[in-house]
This record gives structure tokens, C-alpha cells and sequence, in this order.
């Protein structure tokens, strides 16, 4: 009995041996039908991304701002726009409980985007897979995977690598260093000329039904300071009236608002 089990627990651990070793394969995504078309207002926003890539040639991005913006919806439209390969990462993907394993893959990520004459890794969140490393008790494991991150960015000047991160604080020094993350680009709150153009692009696009109590000018005024999610979420319920008077459109208002 004792060394059937010896036996058997012999099996396990090779099985998760193999496990371990196992090379993870990535695929990019295709974008076909996202360009910065889809996107309303932010055209300085637009333009600085097509001038990094393009004018200035530059592999390193970072995505930064309030949350509910829509940086990667922006990372996604880049990728559309210039018809490039897109690796949309979580750190999920890349994380896993067996040492070395994690920097494996993140290696393994790099080699696959490498197959491709230009393609776009986006990684959000990116303060997750690369803390500071001078951050009280952080783990030898985040040291070592910030590390491969920072190895990958020397090595590989072909692939465009965008991170977002709504506190760029979080991430560390070293990635933000010329020759890695070349540019930053602050997708802020909506300005009220953005929200005019979201509202009515959002009216056209989900053929809303509005009367003369629906005055596009003022509602995007009172929505000042709401995030694209927030406003988006706000036309949605618009739809959703059986009658568009100023006080329904401001219960809606107050609701969002709460929320």
C-alpha cells in the first residue's frame, strides 16, 4: 500500500511537472471593425497616438487617467487603425504559481509578437505585473518579473508596447525610462465639446428618439465631469423613457450621478 502511494504521488508530481513546463502559446487579435472613427471627440488625444507611432517611431506607450475613459478602447482602435496584430493581456494570462513559470510566458509573449513585421501588446492595468521594485515588502517574484518585463522592453524595439494604468505612480521608475516607455497620453474626463459629440454620436448610433425637452448643448453641460462609462450608461437609460421631459432626464441625471 505505502509504496502504491509513493508511486502514485510520483505520478502527480511529474504530471505537474509537465504542466509546468509547458509552453504557453499567445494569439493576437485581428481588429477589423475599430479605427479611431468609432471614436468621438479626443482628437488631440487621436492625433498624439498616430504622431508616437508613426512620426516618432516610438515602441513604448503609457495609457494613463481616470478610470471609465476608455483606454482600451483607445488601444484597441490604434491596433484597428494601423491593421497591426493585437495581444490584449491580463495578468492572468501571464501569472502562474510555479516559479519562473511567469517570466516564461511574458518571454514566450514577446517571441510570439515577434513573429510579425509590427504588432501592439496592450497590458492593463499594468501596475499588477510591474510594481515598483523598491516597494516595501514586495515579493521576489514581482522583482523577477518586473525584471523580464524591463529585459523584453531592451531586446525588442519592433513591437509597440502599451500599458495603462489610472495611477502611473504605481509602476515602476525604471519602465517609464527613455528607450522603454517613450510617451504618455492622458485619456482625461471628456471635455464639453467630447460630450456633445458622444451624446449625439450615441443618438445616431442607437437611433434614439428625442424631443425639443432634449436639448443636446445643456444636457452635456450637466454632465460635467462624468466619465464616456457614466455618459454612455446615462443614454442608455435615456432610450429607455417612455416620455423625455427635464424631469426625467434629471431623475436619470441624479441617478447616474449616485451611482
Amino acid at each position: 500500500k505505502c509504496i502504491k502511494e509513493i508511486s502514485n504521488k510520483q505520478k502527480q508530481e511529474q504530471s505537474l511537472m509537465k504542466n509546468k513546463k509547458k509552453k504557453k502559446t499567445f494569439y493576437p487579435t485581428i481588429i477589423r471593425n475599430l479605427s479611431f472613427q468609432d471614436i468621438s471627440g479626443y482628437e488631440k488625444v487621436k492625433e498624439d497616438l498616430l504622431d508616437i507611432v508613426t512620426q516618432n517611431n516610438a515602441t513604448g506607450i503609457l495609457l494613463w487617467g481616470p478610470p471609465g475613459n476608455g483606454k482600451t478602447f483607445f488601444a484597441k482602435a490604434l491596433a484597428g487603425e494601423l491593421c497591426v496584430p493585437f495581444f490584449n493581456i491580463y495578468g492572468s494570462d501571464l501569472e502562474s504559481p510555479f516559479v519562473g513559470v511567469t517570466e516564461l510566458n511574458i518571454k514566450n509573449l514577446f517571441l510570439k509578437a515577434k513573429e510579425y513585421p509590427q504588432s501592439i501588446i496592450f497590458i492593463d492595468e499594468a501596475e499588477s505585473l510591474i510594481p515598483p521594485r523598491t516597494k516595501n515588502q514586495i515579493s521576489a517574484y514581482k522583482i523577477s518579473t518586473t525584471n523580464e518585463f524591463l529585459n523584453q522592453l531592451n531586446e525588442n524595439k519592433n513591437i509597440i508596447f502599451i500599458v495603462a494604468s489610472n495611477t502611473p505612480e504605481s509602476l515602476d521608475p525604471a519602465l517609464l525610462r527613455p528607450g522603454r516607455i517613450d510617451k504618455k497620453v492622458k485619456i482625461d474626463y471628456p471635455t464639453e465639446k467630447d460630450r456633445k459629440l458622444i451624446i449625439s454620436n450615441l443618438i445616431e448610433k442607437n437611433a434614439i428618439k428625442i424631443n425639443e425637452e432634449f436639448n443636446i448643448e445643456k444636457v452635456s453641460k450637466l454632465l460635467d465631469g462624468f466619465n464616456c462609462a457614466a455618459i454612455n450608461n446615462f443614454m442608455k437609460k435615456i432610450t429607455e423613457l417612455k416620455i423625455i421631459n427635464q424631469e426625467s432626464i434629471f431623475e436619470i441625471y441624479k441617478k447616474i450621478q449616485k451611482e
